[in-house]
């Protein structure tokens, strides 16, 4: 279950990449790692990466039930998720998520085709996405905190 993460400290962002095979609903290792991490009560906007995704495997069930850990620990005035979907598959795994997030009206849920579109909106320079996306992590724990 490939999921991998990173803290962006200086944008208050969390990356989360995706790669194949991914099963969302497996994902609760790496869900209580990152949210019991203090990097996470200050970050206010989750990037999700599903550009690497060419398939889906989605357990909805176990997937509200991350949505509801990580959404329950979100800023109460609001946060924001962004994901990075270029492909059909991707976008159609932002939907999904998307819809899981419905319950959380105080998260801005954004979907962007292309990483320089996202880059744009949060004000993030292109060198620090691409160390951020080349730097070693691994599933469940960090090893750099860009």
């Amino acid at each position: 279950m490939p999921a991998r993460y990173r803290f962006l400290p200086q944008h208050g962002c969390l990356y989360l990449r995706f790669e194949d095979p991914f099963q969302f609903g497996k994902a609760d290792d790496m869900v209580a790692t990152f949210t019991a991490d203090k990097e996470f009560e200050r970050s206010d906007t989750i990037i999700f990466d599903l550009s690497q995704l060419k398939s889906i495997k989605i357990d909805v069930t176990r997937s509200s039930d991350k949505v509801m850990k990580v959404g329950s620990n979100f800023p109460r005035d609001g946060g924001r998720i962004v994901v990075l979907a270029p492909t059909e598959t991707s976008v159609s795994m932002a939907q999904l998520l998307r819809g899981l997030w419905d319950g959380y009206p105080q998260v801005t849920f954004q979907i962007f085709k292309s990483d320089i579109e996202l880059l744009i909106h949060l004000g993030i320079e292109q060198d620090t996405w691409d160390a951020l996306i080349e730097g070693e992590f691994s599933e469940g724990q960090i090893h750099s905190r860009s």
